[in-house]
């Protein structure tokens, strides 16, 4: 568990491929990016719940449409608090139709991939991210080029970058914290070609 901004913005890393950063809104989280799978989102949540004290998830935000950005969204939000709007999920504009492109229609492949660089065959343990994976529908879509939501208290200003590391993807600017986040669009490892998955 890392504090990025003090009281406000934290990441749980290393318990899956990705990370999950938690908002701390006026009553409840705001999660970015729930992970790949339902169990290692859970673990995620109830870790911060335990350090920092419980609240509910008030928002869930996908930032693209890679799987393991997204698929653990059951481990954090149930899809009735959705349909009824008591969980705000933001995605950006076309992310329903990136994500069943990628990830149904050129599922083989993927899952092929997958295996190599995730290791997906091998034994389940601490070291390799395995579970359930999933999906809820975003109730609320991001199509302007930039776009400004408040939710529970925080200040979200999105960038639509569409076509960058993956076809629908945004970045977001908390005003208030004078934090910016932007899931794989600023990395340190050019990870689309440095992995054994190429360019």
């Amino acid at each position: 568990l890392y504090e990025v901004v003090p009281g406000r913005v934290y990441q749980v890393r290393g318990f899956d491929l990705a990370n999950i950063t938690f908002v701390k809104g006026d009553t409840g989280w705001i999660v970015f990016d729930p992970l790949t799978a339902r169990e290692t989102a859970r673990a995620a949540l109830e870790l911060i719940n335990e350090k920092l004290g419980k609240r509910p998830v008030v928002g869930v935000v996908y930032s693209h449409s890679h799987v393991d950005h997204w698929a653990g969204v059951r481990g954090v939000a149930d899809e009735a608090d959705a349909a009824s709007g008591k969980v705000m999920i933001i995605a950006p504009e076309g992310f329903m139709t990136a994500a069943i492109a990628e990830n149904v229609f050129a599922g083989t492949a993927m899952s092929r991939r997958s295996q190599v660089q995730y290791a997906t065959l091998l034994e389940r343990s601490p070291f390799v991210a395995a579970g359930s994976v999933g999906l809820i529908a975003p109730n609320r879509l991001i199509s302007k080029d930039f776009e400004e939501i408040t939710l529970d208290g925080v200040k979200m200003v999105f960038q639509n970058t569409p076509d960058t590391e993956a076809p629908v993807e945004m970045n977001t600017y908390f005003p208030q914290f004078k934090a910016f986040w932007a899931a794989e669009n600023v990395t340190g490892t050019i990870h689309n070609i440095y992995t054994l998955r190429g360019a």
